[in-house]
């Protein structure tokens, strides 16, 4: 279908050098891989390497942008807090040492 000629193209333009061997997505999910020859088995481990690579900081990215939303929010619901047991004072608030200050 269409997803495996995306999933070929893909792997075309990201590793020409295993597509070079015929090496196809099915491999790379570990299906008919014990006919492959060595050097289709040491691209098959560059190949997987570089997506362990990929993932890692894919995991690493994903997880500072999930705490600095956590944290967004923690400071949102702060302020909200703050104002509403301030309603007099101005709105604006500082950041002191990890705590909020209502100016």
């Amino acid at each position: 279908g269409g997803d495996a000629g995306a999933m070929e193209a893909h792997m075309r333009d990201m590793f020409p050098i295993a597509f070079a061997l015929a090496l196809e997505p099915k491999h790379v999910m570990g299906m008919g891989t014990e006919v492959l020859s060595v050097s289709q088995l040491e691209a098959l481990e560059d190949v997987q390497r570089a997506l362990v690579a990929q993932t890692e900081e894919l995991r690493i990215e994903t997880a500072r942008r999930q705490e600095r939303e956590k944290m967004e929010a923690i400071m949102e619901n702060e302020m909200r807090l703050h104002s509403l047991m301030n309603p007099k004072l101005p709105g604006q608030v500082a950041l002191v040492s990890d705590n909020y200050k209502v100016l």
